[in-house]
């Protein structure tokens, strides 16, 4: 039979299914399944590269509770549940669905020991999708490509292997990522010049495109997103209908107008110390110019726009009142200042989580909007307090050089605690329009938590492979640290703060898939234009049921006026996220629905990704001891070197005891956290 071990596959998952309980000798189950053709690379024993046809067979269960499981034969080199787990997550939004009330079972048999994996979980999503929506695929078509948590399709290899590989199997079109038209191969050259034989390897560009064109009569197509697939797939054109523009309420609108305004005027009289403009007078003269800025956005009527503008004009000036505050005095003394200063903000953080908390019951899903954007502020306010900890503690060791960096973060602290809390006069300002006497902000949480350690799984398995660069290590380190505290709160019960924080690592790790999509300017423009119609599509969906989603709408106004691509990308891809998570939240409250909430499994560690942005790098597999004993000797010189440079620059941070006062713009100290940081919004 066609399916026969798929069918066993199927059985023995619904006998090991938590769903399939004793009281099951009646269960029943909807299953939907298909097979299809996926394209790989595999490794001859010469080492060469070359395409291969995969069998993929996914059957999708009816109850399920959302888990993925995953059989290959051979074993791949990277493993594939977490992208099964990912493609299973973008097709059940696409097909408008709760993943969580299916099981998704996956067979890849390949012929021989495939290259990666994930460069197939574009076409499982479009599988999935097509199962969820009873579609026929068309069996001609064949596509490559790795799924991101948008929906959008990231770059893989082997692009030019693959096509001859579909050639070879009789397929007429072969989707490829978008961006990937052009690929690089290499043409071994020798080169005799005398007695002397050279073997030279040439650059050529191939455009894939025409070439699979003439030679084997192939049809390549870019594509951007899984929606763009299915049209291939499907011959069904998938119309995504969205509001071009949206609003604040009117009493949302005011609201952020009214912050705006309190984040001035508390700017204002901090500037009016005679003794800043003295000192910091360039500072001063930056920050009047950035109230002006604020001041226009209120003109024009782009209220939480002007709110963020505000909030980090509030921040420079702070800083700038706490650096006139420990200027004249002794590093020493400027530390016990500063300390005590901390002390007093830490108090109010426990403060402001002890309120969040007491809020956990709510009936109103646009209240829990705006509770989960009070839980990110907070959470944002908690990676400051471990940083300041852990530069106080190094000040007080005599690195006094980090005094700047403590003032910057205290003031960031100090407006962060202030701005969440005006966030939560925003409660019951709002109503939902949707009547629900419990809200299962529980089983969201575990939800949340779940998507965010697969997607990071995913993404920094990747990343990994491709190698780290700056932009994508902090975005890992980022999404890493957010989801350990995410688990934390998990644990304790905190499930606003853990929804808040696995938003957070998703946005992350969705950021640096995007980031590694975008090889040329065009897809980083596709990337925002996608990421930017999912954003408005999700949240006209919440907005049709009743859900008036806040933060979406607000982040959706400040990315249409950021010029920086990336955090147009963030923000827009937030905003998706959030709207996508409060229509799950009112879904789940009329599902009946029992979630697995078994111990947690530690969440993954990926090798050279460091520990919490800015902090100590993790361990690296050591090096041999044959390598050991070959370096030794020159280590043992750099280690001597490098004691000697730290001597002299303690000693020197030692004599500039006036340090503390430098005159060093505060928005060019770009540290810590990176998308906190540079996002900084109220």
């Amino acid at each position: 039979m066609k399916y026969s071990k798929l069918t066993l596959f199927v059985l023995i998952i619904l006998l090991l299914s938590p769903t399939f309980t004793s009281s099951a000798l009646c269960y029943s189950a909807e299953v939907k399944k298909v097979s299809v053709r996926a394209v790989a690379v595999s490794r001859t024993e010469e080492g060469k590269l070359v395409g291969t046809i995969t069998t993929i067979e996914i059957a999708v269960l009816k109850p399920g509770n959302g888990t993925v499981y995953i059989s290959t034969t051979p074993l791949t080199e990277l493993d594939m549940q977490a992208a099964a787990k990912v493609a299973a997550i973008v097709a059940s939004e696409l097909a408008d669905v709760p993943y969580v009330k299916y099981d998704f079972l996956i067979n890849v048999r390949a012929p021989t020991v495939i290259v990666g994996g994930p460069s197939a979980s574009a076409l499982m999503a479009v599988a999935m999708y097509a199962l969820l929506k009873n579609l026929t695929l068309n069996t001609t078509v064949y596509m490559t490509g790795m799924v991101n948590p948008d929906g959008s399709i990231g770059p893989v290899g082997g692009i030019l292997e693959k096509a001859e590989a579909v050639a070879r199997a009789g397929g007429k079109v072969f989707l490829i990522p978008l961006g990937q038209r052009y690929v690089v191969t290499y043409e071994t050259i020798k080169q005799v010049i005398g007695p002397i034989t050279r073997i030279v390897r040439k650059p050529k560009v191939v455009d894939v495109v025409e070439y699979a064109r003439k030679k084997w009569g192939l049809k390549v197509i870019e594509v951007g997103s899984v929606e763009e697939a299915l049209q291939y797939f499907t011959g069904i054109e998938m119309e995504l209908t969205y509001p071009r523009k949206l609003k604040l309420p009117p009493t949302v609108a005011m609201h952020f107008r009214d912050v705006a305004e309190y984040l001035l005027s508390r700017v204002s009289s901090i500037l009016e110390e005679k003794k800043l403009r003295e000192v910091y007078g360039s500072e001063v003269k930056r920050v009047e110019d950035e109230v002006r800025k604020t001041e226009s956005y209120l003109d024009r009527g782009l209220y939480y726009v002007a709110a963020s503008m505000a909030f980090r004009t509030y921040i420079d000036a702070l800083e700038l009142k706490l650096l006139s505050e420990v200027r004249d005095l002794s590093p020493d003394k400027a530390i016990e200042v500063l300390e005590e200063k901390f002390r007093e903000l830490s108090n109010e953080f426990r403060n402001c989580i002890s309120d969040l908390r007491s809020h956990q019951e709510v009936s109103s899903v646009s209240d829990v909007s705006v509770l989960i954007a009070v839980a990110e502020r907070l959470s944002v306010a908690e990676t400051l307090i471990e940083r300041i900890k852990g530069l106080l503690q190094e000040a007080k060791e005599g690195m006094y050089g980090v005094i700047r960096d403590i003032v910057s973060d205290l003031a960031y602290l100090q407006a962060r605690l202030e701005t969440a809390m005006l966030w939560m006069r925003l409660l019951g300002k709002v109503s939902s329009g949707v009547a629900t006497k419990h809200l299962p902000i529980d089983n969201l949480a575990y939800i949340l938590f779940d998507q965010a350690r697969s997607i990071y799984s995913y993404t920094s398995e990747i990343v990994r492979e491709v190698g780290l660069a700056e932009a994508l290590e902090r975005f890992i380190a980022e999404a890493e640290w957010c989801l350990k505290k995410a688990e934390y709160y998990l644990h304790s019960g905190d499930f606003l703060m853990t929804i808040a924080l696995s938003i957070r690592s998703i946005t992350c790790s969705s950021a640096a898939m995007n980031i590694l999509s975008a090889q040329r300017e065009e897809v980083m423009e596709y990337l925002i234009e996608y990421a930017k119609k999912m954003a408005l599509y999700n949240t006209e969906k919440c907005l049709k049921r009743g859900i008036v989603p806040i933060v979406s709408i607000s982040y959706i106004e400040l990315a249409n006026e950021t010029r920086d691509s990336t955090l147009k990308l963030v923000l827009y891809r937030q905003a998706s996220i959030y709207s996508y998570s409060l229509a799950l939240l009112l879904r789940l409250s009329t599902l009946n629905i029992t979630l697995p909430k078994a111990p947690i499994p530690e969440v993954p560690k990926p090798a050279n990704v460091p520990k919490t942005p800015g902090g100590k790098q993790k361990e690296v597999p050591s090096t041999s001891r044959a390598m050991i004993n070959k370096l030794a000797l020159a280590i043992l010189v750099t280690l001597i070197i490098a004691f000697i440079v730290v001597v002299t620059v303690a000693l020197t941070t030692r004599k500039t005891v006036r340090s503390v006062g430098g005159h060093s713009s505060p928005n060019l100290r770009v540290h810590g956290h990176f998308i906190m940081r540079k996002l900084r919004n109220t």
